[in-house]
């Protein structure tokens, strides 16, 4: 927003000036004309790079014909003012950066061919800006971004012009002072009982501004949105963060979560007596995060701000241990289980067609079996086990002649400690050499006494990932999980096509695999994925930011999915 003093005769100029293009100058052209050398030769930029290379150029300009390229390389070598689309003010005022389209289209090509939240780190720039620019390349040009950038400069001139005049005058200037004074009072406020609402912010922002001679700004609720992010001020929902930490975490555990498990669990955290967390409560909760509660979360899902914080202790944590012990790669795995359920496992089914719970049902109902995979940061895939339930009529114990699978059994088909303990002694230690780092989820199995006690034995460590981040911490969940479950999914529909000669998926003849079965599909899938996707796991390990080099020059590679091709897909 801005705002213009009505008596100077010069209002109606200074207004123009706020909303011109910025003209192209020989020094954004000379960058300009380098990313795009960049793009062309299939070189990957780095963070580190583009900034010594812009400021290379801004240096070498004498002029100040080209304002918004020295404020944006300026913003450099402060701390970073973006993150993960909030603005967080570091400095007394932070000035508004109006940047030309030519920028939004590399950026948007950038992002195009990595990912948004690269592309924000790279070039400096927010993923909110990232997100719109991607749409406007997409909006102005049918062709894409790429051939956007390959449009004549003229265009590209009116183009922005014209986004101008749709968007109007930028915002005001943030007055850290006034921001400062306002969070003060919303403390003392907070503290004495009374917590202020927004009009009561927006109110005290006006007496504030007003005290400063800005009589122009209206404080919005944007801008209260704006404010409420820099200080890190929960707006509505207050309780959403750590209610879907507790759900993702009891997902995590192997146990599924009622609405009603919602409402008890809301109640106990409430600070306020009069919530109720009534049913229909529950059902908008579970309606505001389908992409966590309803659909498992994926590398790109967007997490919580609680379990962002964690993540990046947790990597920073893996990251240390590894300079701490200098281990090498060979030497720091993951391991996770996957649970077959040959009743869901076709797609199109009548048992898949049912309309979705808003709450996923955890992976263990219906488990007919579990395999045991893990993998190491150098791309090895160590042999699976598969823990099938006891049985009297067969008798799989420990490995059968010509596999390299471990069979296991337990009354359910699923992990516990005595079997965590079994695939410790005879795949993990007997495959990877000691000391070592394992890398576990919060599974009750994976935490016991007998399991720390074994990793102590062996000079070896094991970290637990935190409850409800697995999407971004766990190297299995990026692909390989997927691959080896879509590999046993075509076996036993080859299985059962064999079966009945004529088979429907939505028939009721589908035949369950025995022990014997299963064993051998997933012998089958382990050695064919074992020969062809060692490299998809070691940079599943660089994706999820655990083994980047300790000179961050891999951090370009964190939560990049385009780094692993088959990231998040069916084989």
């Amino acid at each position: 927003m801005t705002f213009q003093n009505s008596n100077s005769s010069h209002g109606q100029d200074d207004e123009k000036k706020k909303v011109e293009v910025p003209p192209v100058c020989p020094v954004d052209q000379q960058f300009f004309s380098w990313l795009r050398w960049c793009r062309e030769q299939g070189h990957e930029l780095t963070a580190v790079e583009l900034k010594e290379k812009a400021r290379q150029i801004a240096g070498q300009d004498t002029t100040d014909s080209c304002q918004w390229f020295k404020l944006w390389v300026s913003r450099f070598d402060e701390q970073q003012v973006y993150e993960d689309g909030f603005e967080k003010v570091k400095r007394k005022q932070e000035r508004h950066i109006q940047y030309p389209l030519a920028f939004k289209v590399e950026v948007a090509i950038f992002a195009e061919h990595h990912s948004q939240i690269v592309a924000a780190r790279t070039f400096n720039v927010s993923r909110k800006r990232v997100f719109e620019w991607l749409q406007l390349s997409k909006t102005n040009f049918a062709k894409g971004p790429v051939n956007a950038a390959d449009e004549s400069l003229k265009q590209v001139m009116e183009l922005e012009a014209e986004a101008v005049k749709r968007i109007g005058p930028g915002r005001s200037d943030i007055d850290r002072e006034v921001d400062l004074e306002i969070w003060t009072w919303y403390q003392n406020r907070q503290a004495a009982g009374s917590k202020p609402n927004w009009r009561e912010v927006q109110g005290k922002g006006l007496e504030l501004y007003r005290r400063r001679g800005n009589d122009g700004i209206k404080c919005s609720y944007r801008w209260y949105k704006r404010w409420c992010d820099r200080f890190h001020v929960v707006l509505r929902h207050e309780g959403d963060d750590a209610m879907l930490e507790w759900a993702l975490t009891q997902l995590e555990l192997g146990h599924s979560v009622s609405h009603n498990d919602l409402q008890v669990h809301a109640l106990s955290l409430a600070a306020d007596n009069t919530f109720k967390a009534s049913s229909g409560w529950a059902i908008r909760f579970c309606k505001r995060h389908p992409e966590l509660l309803q659909h498992s979360p994926t590398l790109d899902t967007v997490l919580p701000g609680l379990l962002l914080q964690k993540v990046e202790k947790f990597r920073s944590d893996v990251q240390q241990t590894i300079q701490d012990m200098n281990l090498t790669l060979g030497c720091v795995g993951n391991m996770d289980e996957l649970y077959l359920s040959f009743s869901t496992l076709v797609s199109g089914s009548s048992t898949t067609a049912k309309r979705q719970l808003l709450v996923r049902r955890s992976e263990m109902e219906n488990c007919h079996a579990t395999i045991v995979l893990a993998c190491v940061a150098d791309g090895n895939i160590l042999p699976p086990a598969v823990i099938l339930k006891v049985s009297g009529s067969e008798d799989e114990d420990g490995s059968p002649d010509g596999s390299s699978v471990l069979v296991l059994q337990q009354e359910e088909g699923l992990m516990d400690a005595a079997c965590m303990f079994q695939w410790l002694q005879q795949i993990w230690f007997k495959h990877v050499q000691t000391p070592n780092l394992l890398l576990l989820d919060c599974y009750e199995p994976h935490t016991g006494e007998s399991v720390v006690a074994e990793f102590s034995s062996h000079q070896s460590n094991r970290l637990l990932i935190p409850g409800g981040c697995t999407s971004k911490l766990q190297p299995l969940d990026v692909s390989l999980k997927r691959m080896f479950h879509a590999s046993i999914q075509k076996q036993w529909s080859m299985f059962n096509s064999h079966l009945s000669g004529m088979w429907d998926a939505t028939g009721n003849k589908l035949q369950l695999p025995g022990c014997r079965e299963i064993v051998d599909w997933v012998t089958t899938a382990y050695r064919s994925l074992q020969a062809t996707e060692q490299e998809t796991v070691r940079r599943s390990f660089l994706v999820t930011g655990l083994t980047v080099a300790a000179n961050r020059n891999d951090d370009h590679t964190m939560e990049n999915l385009s780094m692993v091709p088959r990231a998040n897909k069916s084989a």
